[in-house]
């Protein structure tokens, strides 16, 4: 269960770091 919250997570922080790059890029 660990390990799967920790991947979620994971997930999560990359989704939003790609999407903030991609809000600076656009801008």
């Amino acid at each position: 269960m660990a390990a799967l919250h920790y991947c979620t997570s994971l997930a999560q922080f990359t989704r939003d770091l790609m999407r903030k790059r991609n809000g600076d890029s656009k801008t």
